[in-house]
């Protein structure tokens, strides 16, 4: 049975919202029936304006991965790229290298220092001739200074649950804002930085309970080549069944630092929230076939969320009421207009879900204000669409349109005959009524000129009709 994942509104553009947290379960016993959650965060060093080197997420995030033999020359047998991320639990921090490391110029010898958290060590790559880049292996890493041989720093094939780990790269779980410090390791140069404060946060639905599972980061794998760091982050609860553990789904939040998430708003904001299958190992050994129907069970789970709670407006009022402006002035242009606007159909229905809702619970409360302020600036909005030649059109052009919509009973041929959409006279109308209202000459010209006109039409047919 695969368990769903939803995942917290990234907070991005809403046709474009970015890749979501990769995120994994291991089931287990221990001796009851357990799930482990498994949450992998992939960042990058980058250089800040100011030269400093921070830590910022990556928009390519890395999968999550079985092992991976290292290639790289003198590794030993039990030395990997990547150690597999299917683990039940781990009791510390575990710090793995990966790639070379570098100098800015050719050396017999590297020294290079790694600080993550309260993992810290000195050691040295040797290399049988110059060279700026020496592989971080266990046949090149040394003691700090020395020629003796010293353990590997690279990841390492996982040992049973019950061994432990008792390695120079291993320490207490990473807390947020911890130290990073990379000295002889990265192509850019030494770093000192901060890992970030976000974390991510999980919760099991059960459907009729729900139960939090404490995360914590016990994985740190660096590679050294392109700067990028993973972070992995893992949590465990007792389930049900060991097979049918009856987890609805997982929900993924973010929050900074140990600040508690706010579930029932991130339940609300999954109107435009992402939705994932937690990946199995079964998912990446090629022991389970893909799911043909999997892409239109995600979609039936999205819309499902959609009677979960009213979603909260990401525009501001006079934003939404200018987007909703443009697309009443051109709705043969709706799909370039939503995406001018960084939209598209669905998240756009989202957006006027929202606003709709709040303005009808502030007038159900009495309030009418909400309603009269859209009104205002939608109003404002459309009138700033306006082009050169409605502002041109004369007094006469205007009383025969007037007249001849009278006579019609409705607007839409009268205005398409004369090109005309609908919202431009209404911008005229409006343009008008302002000017009657500010001259009263005008307003007694305009109000003579209807009148005559009305006094010398002939009668509409179902006039017509009602006479006979």
């Amino acid at each position: 049975m695969r368990i769903l994942v939803a995942h917290q509104d990234p907070a991005r553009k809403p046709s474009a919202p970015g890749p979501v947290l990769p995120v994994g379960v291991v089931r287990w016993r221990a001796p009851e029936p357990r799930i482990t959650v498994i949450v992998k965060a992939t960042y990058t060093l980058a250089r800040s304006p100011s030269g400093s080197v921070e830590l910022v997420r990556s928009n390519e995030l890395l999968p999550l991965s079985l092992s991976r033999p290292s290639g790289l020359p003198g590794a030993a047998a039990d030395e990997l790229e990547y150690a597999t991320d299917f683990v039940e639990h781990k009791p510390g921090l575990e710090v793995a290298l990966a790639g070379y490391a570098h100098a800015p110029a050719p050396a017999l010898r590297i020294d290079a220092r790694l600080r993550v958290g309260e993992v810290r060590r000195d050691f040295s790559i040797a290399a049988g001739a110059p060279s700026a880049q020496i592989p971080l292996t266990s046949a090149y890493v040394r003691e700090a200074g020395l020629l003796g041989p010293t353990e590997p720093v690279s990841a390492r094939v996982p040992r049973p649950l019950d061994e432990g780990t008792a390695s120079s790269m291993a320490g207490p779980y990473l807390n947020a804002g911890a130290p990073l410090e990379l000295v002889g390791l990265v192509p850019a140069g030494d770093v000192v930085t901060s890992f970030p404060m976000r974390r991510p946060h999980a919760l099991l639905d059960y459907g009729d309970r729900k139960e939090e599972v404490p995360l914590v980061c016990d994985t740190a794998w660096i590679d050294t080549d392109h700067a990028r760091v993973v972070l992995v982050f893992r949590g465990s609860a007792v389930v049900p069944s060991e097979r049918a553990p009856g987890i609805e789904r997982i929900l993924l939040a973010e929050a900074e630092g140990d600040h508690p998430v706010d579930w029932s708003a991130m339940v609300r904001g999954l109107h435009r929230g992402r939705f994932t299958y937690a990946v199995e190992e079964c998912d990446l050994d090629g022991s389970r076939q893909p799911d043909p129907f999997a892409a239109d069970e995600l979609a039936v789970a999205r819309y499902g969320a959609w009677g979960e709670g009213v979603p909260e407006p990401i525009l501001p009022l006079d934003r939404y009421a200018a987007v909703s402006a443009e697309l009443v002035e051109r709705p043969d242009r709706r799909v370039d207009t939503l995406k001018r606007h960084d939209f598209d159909e669905e998240t756009w229905t989202v957006e006027e879900r929202a606003w709709l809702e709040r303005i009808a619970e502030a007038a159900d409360r009495g309030d009418g204000t909400l309603a009269a302020e859209f009104g205002e600036r939608f109003l404002a909005a459309q009138d700033l669409l306006g082009d050169p030649t409605e502002a041109a059109m004369t007094l006469d052009t205007y009383v025969e349109i007037t007249l001849a919509i009278e006579r019609a009973g409705a607007p839409g041929e009268v205005l398409a005959a004369r090109g005309l959409r609908f919202a431009q006279w209404m911008r005229i109308d409006r343009r008008w009524a302002r000017r009657a209202s500010e001259e009263p000459d005008l307003a007694d010209e305009l109000a003579r000129r209807l009148e005559r006109g009305r006094a010398a039409a002939p009668p509409r047919d179902e006039d017509a009709d009602d006479d006979d």
